[in-house]
Parts: C-alpha cells; structure tokens; sequence
C-alpha cells in the first residue's frame, strides 16, 4: 500500500511540472460592465462642448428645448415620444420615427438611462443621449445590440400625461 501511495504522488508531481507545449491560454473575458472602447468614447464624447454629464455617466446634448415650463416626466407617468436608436458606430437598431409612431409608455418602462433622461426632459425637447452599458443592458446581447454596448439615442419628447392619482378608499 505504501508503495502505492508513492507511486501515486510522484506521478502527481510529475504530472504538475509538465506544461504542454503551446500558446498560454487567453485571458478571462473582462467582467466590467462596458468594454474599454465604451469608456473611451464616453470620456471623449462628455468632455465635447455642449454635453452633460449626469452622476450615473448618462450624457446629452440639447439639440432643441421645448417650453420651459413643460412638466418634467415622473416614473410613472405616461409619455409620448420617438427616438432612433443607433450604436455608437452609427449602426441603426431601432427607429420609431422610421415607423411614423411615437412611442407610448410609463417612463420608467424602459432601461434606466431611458427612464432618467425622459426624467429630466420636457415635452418639445430634442436631444440626444449616449447611455453607458450599466444604464442599459449590461453584458446582456439584444438582438442586433452586443453586450456592453453604449447606446445613442436621439429622442423627441411629445407629451407627458399625469399617472392617475390612487383612488381613495
């Protein structure tokens, strides 16, 4: 038996100083949520003249105000709007204006960079808005959209409708 044992560990041993010939294995997919790409063109993008930079890495540029004293969009309540949706290497993914319908829906319906730019819009706004991976679907493929994709938006915000306040009981 002891023998076995033995012979057991130095084939263990020899078998962990032997490293195949070959090319090293290649390294582990990055687990950050966007990829370097992403990060530079979003540095790159918010330091260009015109656009804002919110604390969550949202960025817009203002292309047309509506009226300054339009509601703001809360999260529940219902807006209309169009949008083309393109990466950032201008590949078009999505266009509601390209189907002649605006979109119709509570504002926070949509990916969180979506929800927080409507937030801060007001009916009549035209901008355009560059969401980081982490506001929109992470690692996650969608369809034609790849992980860790930044998203750009352009939006046209049309209408923002009250959510109807809780009946009392």
């Amino acid at each position: 038996m002891k023998m076995l044992i033995a012979a057991f560990a130095a084939l263990l041993v020899s078998a962990c100083a032997t490293v195949p010939p070959g090319p090293p294995p290649p390294p582990p997919l990055p687990v950050a949520p966007m990829t370097a790409g992403g990060a530079d063109f979003l540095a790159r993008n918010g330091a260009a003249k015109g656009v804002v930079t919110t604390p969550s890495g949202l960025e817009y540029f203002i292309i047309k105000s509506g009226p300054a004293d339009g509601p703001r969009p809360a999260a529940t309540d219902v807006v209309s709007f169009d949008y083309d949706g393109t990466l950032t290497d201008g590949t078009k993914f999505d266009s509601s204006f390209d189907r002649g319908q605006p979109l119709v829906g509570r504002t926070n319906a949509f990916v969180p960079g979506f929800t927080e730019a409507l937030m801060l819009m007001r009916p009549g706004d035209e901008w355009v808005v560059w969401i980081p991976p982490a506001l929109a679907y992470g690692a996650e493929d969608k369809g034609p959209i790849p992980a860790n994709s930044v998203l750009r938006f352009r939006l046209q915000l049309h209408s923002v409708t009250p959510a109807a306040a809780p009946a009392a009981q």
